[in-house]
């Protein structure tokens, strides 16, 4: 589901404003879950709606974009992981920039295999928004904005987490602007980061 909801914004060319922060309408949104998600069917029939004419009208691109972000939101572990939270939180708040990036290099690493994976598709998805950030308003600061709370959270809200989800936003700012270096690259020392 979140690999073809991105294929389906990619192809599209990315340069809607606002695309991630203006929502689509509720009911569409419901409705691209719903066929998306269907246990019932197939991951061939549950994706097929993607390119079925019938359903164009709930296809928007903010439609799309808004189910993927619900989708996230909602899963039970995010894609960060309750178990590293705290380690992103003070990674972020290292004062040095270099020893930031390193932190969250080696944080990123040892998550889960899956976890890593689908991170890394939708990081690289965000760096090319970014990189349209022209067209579509949402710079890399914007999209730690929107994606912050969704792909890293704590395990329970408190005021705490609240006051501090500027932290999570830093986060997902330094997996875009390094997407290679933390992807593509075993976590090294911090003074590989200069």
């Amino acid at each position: 589901f979140v690999k073809k909801c991105i294929e389906t914004l990619e192809k599209r060319g990315l340069e809607e404003e606002g695309l991630y922060r203006v929502s689509g309408v509720g009911t569409k949104i419901n409705k691209v879950l719903q066929l998306g998600l269907d246990s019932k069917k197939t991951e061939t029939e549950r994706l097929a709606f993607f390119a079925e004419e019938q359903h164009t009208d709930v296809l928007e691109s903010k439609t799309i974009a808004s189910a993927l972000k619900q989708y996230l939101r909602k899963l039970k572990e995010p894609i960060m992981t309750h178990r590293y939270f705290c380690g992103f939180l003070a990674a972020a708040k290292q004062e040095q920039h270099l020893q930031r990036i390193s932190d969250v290099h080696g944080l990123v690493h040892r998550l889960p295999k899956t976890h890593f994976e689908m991170l890394e598709i939708i990081i690289l998805h965000l760096r090319k928004v970014s990189l349209k950030s022209h067209k579509n308003r949402m710079s890399i600061f914007n999209l730690g904005v929107v994606f912050g709370p969704t792909l890293l959270k704590a395990s329970e809200d408190s005021l705490t987490a609240v006051l501090e989800i500027k932290f999570n936003n830093l986060v997902i700012e330094i997996l875009i602007e390094n997407y290679e270096l933390i992807f593509k690259n075993s976590p090294g020392k911090s003074s590989d980061y200069m």
